[in-house]
C-alpha cells in the first residue's frame, strides 16, 4: 500500500498538470468567443440636431454615419419632427457622424462604440453665411418626399390666394381633400393636427387648420400617429389615428402674427373676429375668437353634450342639403345644428379661446387650451316621413319652430415631466362645462296615404339642460438598461353629471274620428350621473432584434345612475305634484370590466407582424328601484383576437391587412325603460335587458406615394360583422293602444326600444388618387367609393333587413399658379339604394350631386375678386324635394397699406336668392324628406387688418 502512495502523487502530479493545460485552453476559446460575440453584438446611436442660433430643433437634418477607416457609408437617416434621430443595428467600433443641412456648415464627429448604446448626442449646427449669400436656387422646388412613413409636403410648392388659411392649402396637396365639413388624408379622416410637432386647441383639426395662416406654413406632414404609450416602447400595437403636422416657417418661431375683421349687412348681419399668435423660443400662445351671426361656426361635438342629451336622432343614412341635414324626430336643440359647417336654421354664434404651449429645459412640456362659445340657434323645419310597413300605408307630417340657446366651457391641458433619460410622467386633464335652454313648437299629423287623419299632436317643449363633465389620466413611464423592455402604468379617471328640466304642454287628437282631446302639461326632472375609474399595466420585453412581446392588464370600474321623475300640473295646487308612476324610473347601473391581454411583435426588413389576444371578463349589474324593484345581473367572458400584417414593397408601397374586434356594453339610457313623451306621437324607451354587442372588422389598405412626380394613391376594402347588434324594435298602430306601464300610444304613433339582433354586417371601399396636372399648373384630386350596409330591425315583431347600397365619386382641380389666380372646381355624386327585406314596395332610389367652383383673383394692384357657385342637383326623393338650385356667393375687395395688409370688401351671400336645405334619411322603419331654415340673400362691408413682426435676424 504504501508502495502505491508515491505512484498515484505523481500520477495526480500529472492529471493537475494536464487539467491545467486544458483549463487554459478552454479558457482561452471563451475569451476568444466572448470577444467575438462583443465585437459582433449590435448598439444604437440617438441624439438631436439644433440651430445653433436660434436654439431650434431642425428636422428633415440629413445624417449619415461612416467608418472611420474608409469613410464608407454604414448607415443613414434624417432628424424628426423634434430634431431627435436614431441609427440602429451598428456593430461596435470606430465611426465618423456627418450631419449636414441646407444652409448650415456640415459638422462631423468621431465617435466609438464599444460596449453601449451612445444616447444623447446633441448636434449644433451653424448658418453658412458664404452658401446663404452666394448659392442662387433655380430648380423647381419638390413637392413632396418621404420620410419613413411621413409624407412630407413642401408648401411652397402649392399655390394659394394671400388669405389663405391652412385648410385652403392642404385641401390643394395630393390625398388630402375635404368631405362632409371633415378634413381627410389618405382616404381617411384627419383626426389631429398639430404645429410644429405639439397639440394646437386639442383634437378639433378643423379649428387649428381654420385658424393658422397659409402664408406661415413651411412644410405639411402627413402621417399614422400612434399613442404616446406605443412611442414610449416602440412596441407598436397598431391603433394609429392620421395625422398632419404643421412646420412653420424659422422666422415665424420668434415674433407675433394675427388678423382681425368686422362686417356689417343688410339685415343686420354682422360678422367680427381674429386671431393673435406669439411664439418665443418654445413658448406659444394664441388667441382666436369670432361673433357672427352668418352661420360661420367652429365647433367640436364634445362642446354640445347639453345639446346632445335630448336628441332623438335614430337615422342610419342622410344626404346632406346646402343647410344641413334633419335627422330623425324634429328637436329644437339638434347637434347638427351647431356643428361646422353645418347651416341648419339661423344662428348667432359667440367664441373665444386661449391656446398655450411652452418647454422648460426640454424636461417639462405643458400644452394648455380654454375654449367658450356661445350660439344662439333658430330653426324652422318641415318632416314628411313614410313608414315601411306592408298592412298599411301611414305618412307622418311635421312642422316645427324651434329656438335655442347654447353656453359651452371647455379645458384642455397636457403636462409632460421627464424626470431622467428612462423615466416621466403624463397628466392630462379635461373640464367642460355646458348649459343648453330650448324651446320647440311642433305641430304633428299621423294620417294614412290617402289623406285620412290618425291623429294630431300641438305641443310646446321647453328645455333646460346643465351638464358637467371632467376626466384624468395619469401615466407614469420606465425604459430599462436592455432596449426595449418598459414599463408602464396608467390611472384614468371621469366624471359626469348632467341635469335636465323639460316643461311639456300640448294638445293630442287621438282616434281616427278625432272624437278625443287630451290636454297634457307635465314637468320631468332627470339627474343622471356617471363615474369611471380603470388602470392598465403594460410591460415590454424584447425577444431579439426582430421579435417583441407585450403584456397588458387594464381593469375598469365604472357605475352610472339616472332619476326621471315626471309629474302633471294640478290645478287645484297650481303646481307640478302628480307624480306620473308610468314616466317616472330610478335605475342604476355598474359595469367590471378585467382586460388581460399579450401581443406579439415581429419587424424585419420589409415585414411587419402583429399579434395579439385578450381575455376580458365584465360583469353587469343594473338595478332599477322604482317603480318596482328589478335587479339584472350579468356575466361577460370575451375572447379579443387581433391580427395585422404589413409589407413594405419599397419606400412609400405598403400594403396593410388587419383583423380587428371590440365589444360594446349598452348606455345607461339605453337601459333605463322609462318612455320618453317628449313627442306624444313618437314616443321611446330604453331595455333593461340589453347585452353586449360583439364586433369583427377586417380591412385593407394599400398606400402609395410617388414623390419625384407627387402622386399619391390610397386604396381601402373593409367588411364588419355584429353579433348581438344593438337595433330598435318599433311599434307602429293604427289604433290607440296602450304601451309599457298603461302609457297611451295614439292611433298612427310609433313606439321605439332598443333590442339586441343579429344578422348586421357592412362593406365599405373607398379609392383616392391625387397628381399634379402639370399641362395647367393644377392639382388633381380623386375620389370613390362603395359602402354597404345590412341592418336587421323588428316592425311590428317582424323581422326584417335594411338593405342600403351607396355609391359616391368625386373629382377636385385645384390651381397651382399663383397668389394671383386661385381656382378650385369639382363635383361630388351619390347615388343611394335602399331595400327592404319584407316590403318591396317601399324599395327607393335616390341620386344627390353638388357641383362647385370657386374663384379668387387679383387683376390690378390690390384690387382682389372672389366668387363661388354650388350647384345642387336631387331626384328621386319626394316630389316637393326634388330640386336643383345654384348657391351663387361674390365678394370684390381692394388691399392697401404696407404688404397689402389691410383690405376693405363688399360680399354678397346668395345671389340668386334660392338658398336651401333638403336631406333624406333611412331607418330601419321609415324613409323622411326634410326641409329647414337656411340663410336669405344678404350684403356686407367687411373690413380685414394683418399684421406681423419677427425676429428680423430669424427672418434672414
Amino acid at each position: 500500500m504504501i508502495v502505491y502512495i508515491p505512484i498515484m502523487v505523481k500520477m495526480g502530479l500529472i492529471c493537475l498538470k494536464g487539467f491545467e493545460r486544458v483549463t487554459k485552453k478552454l479558457l482561452l476559446v471563451l475569451i476568444l468567443i466572448s470577444s467575438i460575440q462583443l465585437s459582433a453584438q449590435e448598439f444604437s446611436i440617438s441624439g438631436k440636431i439644433y440651430d445653433a442660433t436660434n436654439q431650434e430643433d431642425l428636422i428633415g437634418a440629413n445624417i449619415v454615419l461612416l467608418q472611420s477607416k474608409d469613410s464608407i457609408q454604414i448607415k443613414g437617416t434624417s432628424s424628426d419632427i423634434d430634431g431627435s434621430f436614431l441609427l440602429q443595428n451598428v456593430n461596435a467600433g470606430k465611426y465618423i457622424l456627418k450631419i449636414s443641412f441646407i444652409g448650415f456648415s456640415t459638422v462631423f464627429k468621431n465617435l466609438q462604440l464599444i460596449n453601449n448604446d451612445l444616447k444623447n448626442i446633441n448636434i449644433e449646427l451653424r448658418e453658412d453665411a458664404n452658401v446663404l449669400k452666394e448659392v442662387e436656387v433655380s430648380a423647381i422646388l419638390p413637392r413632396m418626399i418621404l420620410k419613413g412613413d411621413t409624407v412630407q409636403l413642401n408648401a411652397d410648392a402649392f399655390k394659394v390666394h394671400s388669405d389663405a388659411d391652412a385648410s385652403d392649402l392642404v385641401t390643394k396637396m395630393p390625398g388630402v381633400m375635404m368631405l362632409d365639413g371633415k378634413i381627410q388624408a389618405q382616404g381617411e379622416e384627419v383626426k389631429k393636427v398639430l404645429l410644429d410637432g405639439k397639440e394646437f386647441f386639442g383634437d378639433d383639426a378643423l379649428m387649428t387648420l381654420k385658424n393658422l395662416p397659409a402664408e406661415i406654413i413651411d412644410k405639411v406632414q402627413i402621417y399614422d400617429n400612434v399613442s404616446d404609450q406605443a412611442k414610449f416602447s416602440g412596441f407598436n400595437d397598431g391603433n394609429t389615428e392620421k395625422t398632419i403636422n404643421i412646420v412653420t416657417k424659422g422666422e415665424v418661431k420668434d415674433g407675433f402674427f394675427g388678423r382681425a375683421y368686422i362686417g356689417y349687412g343688410t339685415d343686420n348681419r354682422f360678422s367680427a373676429g381674429g386671431n393673435l399668435n406669439y411664439f418665443k423660443d418654445s413658448r406659444r400662445i394664441s388667441f382666436v375668437g369670432l361673433s357672427n351671426n352668418i352661420n360661420q361656426q367652429n365647433f367640436n361635438s364634445e362642446d354640445l353634450i347639453g345639446v346632445a342629451s335630448s336628441t332623438q336622432a335614430k337615422s342610419r343614412g342622410t344626404s346632406r342639403g346646402r343647410g344641413g341635414p334633419s335627422r330623425g324626430s324634429f328637436s329644437g336643440n339638434n347637434v347638427n345644428n351647431f356643428l361646422s359647417m353645418d347651416q341648419g336654421g339661423i344662428n348667432l354664434t359667440n367664441g373665444i379661446g386661449i391656446n398655450y404651449v411652452e418647454e422648460w429645459k426640454d424636461k417639462v412640456k405643458l400644452s394648455a387650451s380654454y375654449f367658450y362659445n356661445r350660439t344662439q340657434n333658430d330653426n324652422t323645419s318641415i318632416i314628411d316621413r313614410q313608414y315601411l310597413t306592408e298592412d298599411f300605408n301611414q305618412i307622418y307630417h311635421q312642422e316645427g319652430v324651434a329656438t335655442s340657446l347654447n353656453n359651452n366651457h371647455r379645458f384642455n391641458a397636457k403636462l409632460d415631466y421627464d424626470i431622467d433619460d428612462k423615466k416621466s410622467i403624463s397628466i392630462k386633464p379635461n373640464l367642460s362645462f355646458q348649459g343648453n335652454e330650448a324651446n320647440t313648437l311642433i305641430n304633428a299629423i299621423s294620417s294614412w296615404s290617402d289623406e285620412t287623419i290618425l291623429s294630431k299632436s300641438n305641443n310646446d317643449n321647453n328645455v333646460f339642460n346643465k351638464a358637467l363633465s371632467f376626466s384624468n389620466t395619469f401615466l407614469y413611464k420606465q425604459k430599462f438598461d436592455l432596449k426595449g423592455r418598459t414599463f408602464s402604468a396608467s390611472l384614468s379617471t371621469s366624471y359626469n353629471n348632467r341635469n335636465l328640466d323639460n316643461y311639456l304642454k300640448a294638445e293630442n287628437y287621438y282616434t281616427e274620428n278625432l272624437d278625443s282631446l287630451i290636454l297634457l302639461d307635465q314637468w320631468t326632472d332627470g339627474l343622471s350621473k356617471s363615474y369611471t375609474i380603470g388602470g392598465e399595466l403594460n410591460y415590454t420585453e424584447p425577444i431579439n432584434e426582430f421579435n417583441r412581446l407585450k403584456l397588458s392588464y387594464e381593469p375598469t370600474y365604472s357605475k352610472s345612475s339616472s332619476d326621471r321623475f315626471t309629474y302633471q300640473y294640478n290645478e287645484l295646487t297650481n303646481n307640478y305634484s302628480i307624480q306620473d308612476i308610468g314616466l317616472s324610473n330610478v335605475f342604476d347601473n355598474a359595469n367590471v370590466n378585467h382586460n388581460l391581454g399579450t401581443a406579439y411583435n415581429y419587424e424585419k426588413d420589409k415585414i411587419e407582424i402583429k399579434l395579439g389576444a385578450n381575455y376580458q371578463y365584465s360583469s353587469l349589474l343594473s338595478d332599477r328601484t322604482y317603480p318596482n324593484e328589478i335587479q339584472v345581473d350579468k356575466t361577460y367572458h370575451n375572447f379579443l383576437p387581433t391580427a395585422q400584417v404589413q409589407y413594405k414593397f419599397s419606400r412609400g408601397n405598403n400594403i396593410n391587412l388587419f383583423y380587428r374586434t371590440n365589444v360594446r356594453a349598452p348606455s345607461v339610457n339605453q337601459l333605463q325603460d322609462v318612455v320618453d313623451n317628449t313627442n306624444p306621437l313618437i314616443l321611446s324607451s330604453g331595455n333593461k335587458d340589453l347585452n353586449q354587442q360583439y364586433s369583427h372588422l377586417l380591412g385593407l389598405r394599400w398606400r402609395y406615394t410617388q414623390p419625384a412626380k407627387g402622386n399619391s394613391a390610397f386604396i381601402y376594402l373593409g367588411g364588419g360583422l355584429n353579433n348581438n347588434y344593438i337595433s330598435n324594435s318599433t311599434l307602429l298602430v293604427i289604433r290607440d293602444t296602450l304601451i309599457a306601464n298603461d302609457i297611451l300610444l295614439p292611433a298612427g304613433g310609433q313606439y321605439t326600444r332598443p333590442v339586441n339582433l343579429n344578422g348586421n354586417w357592412n362593406f365599405r371601399s373607398f379609392v383616392n388618387y391625387g397628381t399634379p396636372l402639370l399641362f395647367m399648373k393644377s392639382n388633381m384630386n380623386i375620389n370613390a367609393g362603395f359602402t354597404y350596409n345590412r341592418v336587421p330591425n323588428l316592425v311590428n315583431e317582424l323581422l326584417q333587413y335594411n338593405n342600403t347600397f351607396n355609391t359616391n365619386a368625386g373629382i377636385f382641380i385645384g390651381s397651382n399658379i399663383s397668389q394671383k389666380i386661385d381656382f378650385r372646381v369639382g363635383y361630388q355624386a351619390n347615388y343611394n339604394i335602399v331595400k327592404y327585406s319584407q316590403n318591396s314596395l317601399s324599395n327607393n332610389n335616390y341620386y344627390t350631386g353638388v357641383a362647385s367652383l370657386g374663384v379668387n383673383v387679383m387683376p390690378w394692384k390690390g384690387l382682389n375678386i372672389q366668387t363661388d357657385l354650388n350647384f345642387n342637383h336631387y331626384s328621386g326623393l319626394t316630389k316637393e324635394y326634388n330640386q336643383n338650385y345654384t348657391l351663387w356667393n361674390a365678394a370684390v375687395g381692394y388691399k392697401f397699406l404696407k404688404n397689402k395688409a389691410a383690405e376693405f370688401k363688399v360680399q354678397v351671400f346668395d345671389i340668386l336668392g334660392v338658398n336651401n336645405s333638403i336631406s333624406r334619411s333611412v331607418t330601419e322603419s321609415y324613409v323622411q324628406d326634410s326641409r329647414t331654415d337656411v340663410l336669405d340673400r344678404y350684403f356686407m362691408l367687411q373690413f380685414t387688418y394683418k399684421f406681423n413682426k419677427f425676429n428680423t435676424k430669424a427672418a434672414q
